[in-house]
């Protein structure tokens, strides 16, 4: 009998142990924050009167969100420099928000956002899952949008979101 028991314990932990496994791996988010963090860096040394190195800008072309940003828009045929992009880094209008973009950057930084993919997944089938990578953005246009570039299974897609208009969750 205690053998049975023994048996059924193991298999009741292992099933239970799959179930923790199986719930944990619905939800995979990354927050990459890297183009608003460098275009911040930028925002702050022209309200400071410093000199913006290539060095600089080399850092905020290099992020992921920034290249496949550039990459969307090259798909959607839009017209889209770096040259352009440095001109509304350095607007005025961009410097007087400096203040109000660091504290919603600051905001999406500390979101909790396994708890929001939950509540959406309590909607969901159960087999559903969230698995995505967000990119806060400052960006000229303030939408946020889905985009892939690939092509492939949805669930690859990044989520772009304008620090201008998104609240985080």
């Amino acid at each position: 009998m205690s053998n049975l028991r023994h048996i059924s314990a193991c298999f009741l932990l292992i099933v239970f142990g799959a179930f923790i496994t199986i719930a944990a791996d619905r939800i995979q988010i990354k927050v990459d924050s890297s183009e608003a963090e460098q275009a911040l860096s930028i925002i702050a040394k022209h309200n400071a009167g410093k000199d913006i190195a290539d060095a600089d800008w080399n850092a905020f072309f290099a992020t992921e969100p920034y290249r496949r940003l550039k990459k969307r828009e090259a798909a959607m045929h839009s017209d889209f420099t770096d040259d352009d992009f440095k001109k509304f880094i350095l607007s005025p209008d961009l410097d007087s928000q400096y203040d109000a973009l660091h504290r919603r950057l600051d905001q999406w930084k500390h979101a909790d956002m396994k708890a929001a993919a939950q509540r959406a997944l309590a909607y969901l089938p159960a087999r559903a899952t969230v698995r995505t990578k967000v990119f806060p953005l400052i960006k000229p246009k303030h939408n946020g949008f889905v985009f892939d570039l690939v092509g492939g299974e949805f669930r690859k897609r990044p989520e772009f979101l304008s620090l201008f208009n998104s609240i985080p969750c």
